[in-house]
């Protein structure tokens, strides 16, 4: 039970400073669409079938990789104009 209350904490976290690096870099859009895919991945992953835990670890393995800013970096623009 421990183990899955502090994947939670570390996951919330890691979300919170996400979107507040984002916004302190005024790059706020990139980070928030990081932040929505990787929790979009958890509750997938959940409903799938995947233990809590396991896919808690598994995103914030793909977190930590980069994995969400290159998907977002490869498939959105945020330079329009406005």
């Amino acid at each position: 039970m421990i183990y899955i209350l502090e994947a939670a904490v570390l996951s919330t976290s890691s979300s919170v400073l996400t979107v507040v690096s984002g916004y302190l870099a005024e790059d706020s859009g990139k980070r928030l669409s990081e932040v929505a895919l990787s929790e979009g991945f958890q509750k997938y992953a959940i409903k799938r079938g995947v233990n809590k835990s396991v896919a808690a670890r598994i995103t914030n393995a793909l977190s930590a990789t980069g994995f969400w800013g290159g998907v977002v970096d490869e498939h959105a623009d945020f330079n329009y104009e406005k």
